[in-house]
């Protein structure tokens, strides 16, 4: 709907897709889990400023899932979307800050799951879209990109 673009994926597509997407959690789930065991140490030992760190990496890994959806549509891989994160930690973190906020609130962190399916393949249209679309990566590009929005 953001684009305007038709999806032409059938059961076929979706079929053999399954082993890609269980590849690609099994990729996230390597990348988070040594950290948060690190994390969990480090909270254990050194309270007050682990709390701390406990939700700026919550922030950055909810980021991280949030943003895989998109990311994911488009078969970019997963590598591309840790390096683009950490490219723009800023964007990255108040994202995933924003996401970690509204789950710490009773009845409306039902209703974040869909709102930051949503938030983030709106950044992807807005933002990240532009680092993988190779007609962009042409000097110049992104400009008449924005011009294109006006017109």
């Amino acid at each position: 709907l953001l684009t305007g673009n038709t999806l032409h994926n059938g059961w076929r597509d979706f079929m053999q897709d399954i082993p890609r997407l269980l590849g690609r959690e099994w990729q996230k789930l390597v990348y988070v889990m040594p950290r948060l065991l690190v994390l969990f140490v480090l909270c254990w030992f050194i309270p007050v400023v682990g709390a701390l760190l406990w939700f700026f990496c919550s922030a950055w890994f909810y980021s991280l899932q949030y943003l895989d959806y998109p990311y994911d549509n488009h078969k970019v891989p997963l590598i591309a979307l840790r390096q683009n994160m950490r490219q723009q930690p800023v964007l990255s973190l108040s994202f995933g800050s924003a996401v970690a906020l509204c789950s710490m609130v009773p009845l409306l962190n039902l209703l974040v799951m869909p709102a930051a399916v949503c938030g983030a393949t709106a950044l992807w249209c807005e933002r990240l879209s532009e680092l993988h679309d190779p007609a962009l990566q042409a000097p110049g590009a992104r400009s008449y990109r924005k011009l294109d929005r006006y017109c």
